[in-house]
């Protein structure tokens, strides 16, 4: 730090995630708490499970605490005596299960309060609206409860925040809109790197790419019937990347549609940029959103997206259609006409890169901040003094630092499984 700039005020945080699977949320989280570690706070990411994707993400300015819990759910107990033993001031968590999870563990240590900031990363309505089964709705029940009583809820758009005040009672003063800081330089300097699949090393065969879970809320059957409506126009490919329960549905859907030699399904990819960089549209399905980081990612990376209009992200994102083509959900034609006219059109590569620029990191880490550590002193004008954080490739290869049993060790060899 330099002579002269101010200490920032620390504070200790935990963040619990169930583990690092790929997915959006995971990845958000785990931006943002690298970022407040760099900026001189302490944080402590609390894992359920030692899996997922995004392990060989974790860096070396995160201390790593493995609860190892068989399942979600039965993590309330390991995180309680995990807040008894290390005391953070803020207590931090995402997904369903997670938040549900989070709260319960923070009300058990009642005698060390602890304050709980609850993210909320989807359309409460949407979701409570498709629970089905008894364990589905009780889960709901139980989310409500601790959005209800949680000191803070982060949403991830205002529309999100909206529908949250007005589905559960309460917490509309608590809950803060901060959109998803999906844009990193790192993008930028990913995107560059080589592409593995070979429909995207020919420039005269236009790829249409999707990315995200194989799951109901992306509604991949109306992208794959509209993708339909366009190879009878004209040659294209299709590739969605992103793993999921939908993977043998959705193969023999294309199959019907005798569309499968046009399709393919690569799975998860840890490097997405390299594949958005050389498709010639971005499309985006969903039937229901929170704050869809893909649009900004593709956009990142100069390729123009086209989007369903769903609650609550897209339209926020783009602006009512401005920076791309927005369509009803499940109107497979409207989807396959706008992205007809997209590839006719030549795309503003720059102005993509420059709104894409409006979803960077800092500004989000700054809201964070307010909401995770209220009363800090001057936070943001200690904030403005501080170099930005980086994704600087000498911090990858420094091991983060893992604790079980409250034993710090380096980090044990990990699968992605």
């Amino acid at each position: 730090m330099k002579a002269g700039t101010p200490a920032r005020p620390s504070r200790k945080l935990a963040c619990f995630l169930p583990s690092l699977d790929g997915g959006g949320a995971e990845r958000v989280v785990l931006n943002v708490v690298t970022a407040l570690a760099r900026r001189g706070h302490s944080v402590d990411l609390v894992l359920g499970r030692r899996k997922g994707s995004y392990l060989d993400l974790l860096s070396s300015d995160l201390d790593v605490v493995l609860l190892d819990c068989r399942k979600t759910i039965l993590g309330v107990l390991p995180l309680a005596r995990y807040l008894r033993r290390r005391r953070p001031d803020v207590l931090m968590s995402t997904t369903i299960t997670g938040n549900i999870v989070a709260f319960a563990a923070a009300k058990c240590v009642q005698d060390r309060p602890v304050r709980t900031v609850l993210r909320l990363d989807h359309t409460f309505s949407t979701m409570r609206s498709v629970a089905t089964g008894a364990r589905r709705r009780l889960l709901f029940l139980l989310l409500e409860h601790a959005l209800q009583r949680a000191d803070a809820v982060v949403t991830v758009s205002s529309g999100v925040a909206a529908d949250l005040a007005c589905c559960v009672p309460g917490t509309g003063r608590r809950a803060c809109a901060v959109p998803n800081p999906a844009f990193r330089k790192q993008i930028v300097a990913d995107a560059a790197l080589p592409a593995a699949h070979p429909w995207l090393c020919d420039d005269a065969l236009p790829v249409l790419l999707a990315a995200g879970r194989l799951e109901p809320a992306k509604d991949y059957p109306t992208l794959l019937a509209a993708f339909a409506r366009v190879v009878e126009a004209r040659p294209a490919r299709l590739l969605i990347i992103g793993e999921g329960r939908e993977r043998d549905r959705l193969t023999t859907l294309a199959r019907q549609l005798r569309i499968d030699e046009f399709v393919d399904m690569p799975g998860f990819q840890i490097n997405p940029y390299a594949y958005m960089a050389r498709a010639r549209v971005f499309v985006l399905s969903s039937c229901t959103e929170g704050m869809p980081s893909v649009l900004v990612e593709a956009m990142a990376c100069g390729t123009p997206v086209v989007s369903t209009d769903c609650p609550h992200g897209p339209r926020e994102v783009l602006e009512d259609g401005k920076w791309g083509k927005l369509v009803s959900v499940g109107d497979l034609e409207a989807l396959a006409a706008a992205v007809l006219r997209t590839l006719d059109e030549v795309p503003d590569r720059e102005s993509l890169v420059a709104r894409a620029r409006c979803f960077s990191l800092g500004p989000a880490v700054d809201a964070y901040e307010r909401v995770l550590f209220p009363g800090a002193a001057d936070l943001a004008k200690v904030n403005s003094l501080q170099p930005p954080p980086d994704d600087s490739a000498s911090r990858s290869k420094r091991k983060p630092r893992w604790r079980q049993n409250d034993v710090t060790s380096s980090a044990p060899a990990v699968s992605n499984g």
